[in-house]
């Protein structure tokens, strides 16, 4: 179980910007470790844009650097780069098919896709992915391509659902949950404490959000209300996840800070905390990227050594 979270900050940067909530993070902390999770205290982002990152999580690894050719849209990255293999190798897709495992994606409104699993093979969400990357193959080198991508997300997503439950994807895990005799990776992009701040400090639905009208600027107030959220929905995710998969391994993991400038170092801080088994547990360390520590828990769920790379950090831009 691989959840991303999206600008959360590591646990420590959170309490210097918010020194008032030192109490609770302190026993946030310490719930997790009795719930065998260890925390990966300096664990800093590949990059500092979330596209960015969460490709390279699906590449398991710095799949772009200063030398790479110039990119020039977001759509030749996550989740179009599986039509993009020539520019992009999913190694993470490559893997588990090697080993009998399935894959399943829960994205949400900015993501609005979803990886199906399969007995035979992976399976894509004909409705909301084939048909826009066909689109993208002809005009990603155009502005056409990006008036698309919003049309997409605006037009084309799942009107049935509120954002509540779109961009919750924690909450969505927590509802279809359930016993698996197969192996496979479930991937959460679960888009918070991120704006549009949807949630207060209590998880209940924030009052006059339909009055904003910036809903996505950034808030100091109303983003330490939705992290402290996010920790909770952490804790009843575990307590979820354990009724059903008590030896599953579990990943919670920010994709970047709430640092508003991008270039800074801090914007690569992230909360980065793992489940193991204890077998493996010799494999992490308290300075692991995200990256690799996606690959301790992928290699670790086929029993496999390993291969880690150094723990890189590339500022991106958009």
């Amino acid at each position: 179980y691989f959840i991303i979270l999206d600008e959360m900050t590591s646990l420590d940067h959170f309490v210097k910007q918010f020194p008032k909530e030192k109490d609770y993070i302190d026993n946030f902390k310490l719930k997790l470790k009795k719930s065998n999770f260890i925390n990966i205290v300096n664990s800093l982002a590949a990059y500092n844009i979330t596209y960015l990152n969460i490709t390279a999580l699906m590449n398991a690894n710095y799949f772009i650097d200063e030398k790479s050719e110039k990119y020039i849209s977001r759509n030749s990255f996550f989740p179009n780069s599986i039509f993009y293999k020539k520019k992009n190798s999913l190694q993470v897709l490559d893997y588990l098919i090697k080993n009998n495992h399935y894959m399943e994606v829960i994205g949400n409104s900015k993501m609005n896709f979803e990886l199906i699993s399969s007995n035979k093979n992976l399976k894509l969400d004909v409705g909301s992915i084939i048909i826009p990357n066909i689109f993208y193959k002809f005009f990603e080198p155009t502005f056409v391509d990006e008036l698309f991508r919003r049309l997409v997300q605006d037009v084309l997503s799942k009107k049935n659902e509120s954002i509540f439950i779109k961009n919750n994807g924690m909450g969505v895990l927590k509802n279809k949950i359930k016993r698996r005799n197969d192996k496979g990776l479930v991937f959460v992009h679960h888009f918070s404490p991120h704006a549009p701040y949807l949630f207060d400090r209590n998880c209940n639905k924030r009052e006059n959000f339909d009055e904003v009208t910036n809903p996505n600027k950034y808030n100091s107030t109303l983003y330490k209300n939705s992290y402290i959220c996010v920790t909770k929905q952490i804790l009843e995710l575990i307590n979820k996840i354990n009724e059903y998969d008590s030896s599953g391994i579990v990943v919670f993991q920010g994709d970047h800070s709430n640092t508003q400038d991008r270039t800074k170092i801090e914007r690569f801080f992230i909360f980065n905390t793992i489940k193991i088994p204890d077998s493996c547990k010799k494999n992490l360390n308290s300075n692991l990227s995200n990256v690799n520590t996606l690959r301790v828990a992928l290699y670790c769920s086929s029993n496999e050594k390993p291969i880690l790379l150094d723990n890189n950090s590339y500022i991106g831009f958009h």
